[in-house]
């Protein structure tokens, strides 16, 4: 999950914080405290179990507290695919 570096106004950024949330299966979990680091901008989430939907939302810290959480960014865990033979060209044009 990677996001953008956060703007604040009033107060230099000190960090961000990801939560993740399993679609309606419950609420939102901290999965990355990162206050006081400005610059990591992407978490790596492994373990993931195939088939389900992953819902990640991020917030800013600044002196003031979190911001606002972002809108959701879903992801999907899909199977890595096999079976292929090989890869042939049909036509060009």
């Amino acid at each position: 999950m990677r996001w953008n570096v956060g703007v604040s106004l009033d107060s230099p950024v000190t960090g961000y914080r990801l939560y993740l949330g399993l679609g309606k299966k419950g609420g939102l979990l901290l999965v990355y405290d990162g206050i006081g680091n400005i610059n990591r901008l992407l978490y790596t989430h492994t373990g993931l179990t195939t088939g389900l939907i992953y819902e990640y939302k991020v917030e800013v810290l600044n002196f003031n507290g979190p911001s606002t959480q972002s809108d959701v960014s879903t992801r999907a865990s899909c199977e890595i695919s096999s079976g292929f033979n090989s890869v042939y060209q049909i036509s060009t044009s």
